[in-house]
């Protein structure tokens, strides 16, 4: 079974955060955009519970210029390019219910992806980041912000080279505190800003754990691997709220958008 931790999994879409505007986009190569149309144009049981039993907005199917749980994913003009972007722009300091919204919106788009199975027979470029599973659960819920997500050996391989290149640390560290004061609604004192974390899991190199604001939130390899030839899976550890859930999202993506960057470099 080809997977993406094997390496064997061809480049289908790309998330990619903007610290700077508060945004998570989710460019989808063409079939990819079209099947999860075809899935989330039909019967969608998540939204009729989430309607109904949370007083979700109604959910607009991806048949739309913008779509989601009150409507949180906006497709993006991109003139030349045939890959198609969802953009989800997070408000600042969201009520409960968005922040519920745009969790529900990203875990219904992320489960469709997850699902598609690519045709292609053989391809250049791999796929170096998926996202697993998001929690949607309302905020008063122990463990209600857990996610998961797959790591290719890319991503890893280049993880090992920032622990001694402070430019790349801090650019990963920056986009987790720029989320978090931005959907928290404050700015960060001296004390705060030290909740942050990057370290190594089990002294690997290769494999950084991500530790945000709350009761040792964190998200790390869910085992250990000295294996430098596949990728690892990552679960959480006390992820408690939409916006460690969101903070922790904008670490690990911004850590895959750079190895994607320098890998294209080459």
């Amino acid at each position: 079974m080809r997977h993406i931790i094997f390496n064997d999994i061809p480049h289908t879409h790309e998330i990619i955060i903007n610290e700077e505007t508060a945004t998570i986009s989710f460019s989808l190569r063409p079939d990819l955009n079209q099947f999860v149309k075809e899935l989330l144009c039909g019967t969608n049981r998540h939204a009729d519970y989430f309607e109904k039993e949370c007083g979700f907005s109604k959910f607009i199917p991806p048949s739309e210029s913008s779509w989601g749980y009150g409507k949180v994913l906006s497709l993006v003009d991109s003139p030349g390019n045939s890959w198609i972007t969802w953009e989800c722009k997070l408000p600042y300091k969201p009520s409960w219910k968005k922040q519920d919204e745009i969790s529900a919106s990203i875990s219904d788009l992320t489960t469709v992806i997850s699902l598609f199975e690519p045709k292609d027979e053989t391809f250049d470029v791999n796929q170096f980041f998926a996202i697993d599973l998001v929690v949607v659960k309302s905020h008063d819920y122990f463990n209600g912000g857990s996610f998961s997500f797959f790591y290719s050996k890319e991503v890893l391989d280049f993880a090992a080279t920032i622990w001694n290149d402070g430019e790349k640390y801090s650019a990963v560290m920056n986009s987790m505190k720029k989320f978090y004061a931005h959907l928290a609604g404050k700015r960060l004192s001296y004390t705060l800003r030290d909740d942050f974390y990057i370290g190594q899991y089990q002294a690997n190199v290769r494999c950084p754990t991500f530790r945000c604001p709350g009761n040792c939130a964190c998200i790390s390899p869910e085992h250990f691997t000295r294996e430098d030839s596949y990728g690892v899976r990552y679960q959480p550890h006390n992820v408690d709220s939409k916006v460690q859930q969101l903070t922790l999202l904008a670490g690990v993506i911004k850590l895959a958008n750079m190895a994607r960057d320098a890998s294209l470099r080459r």
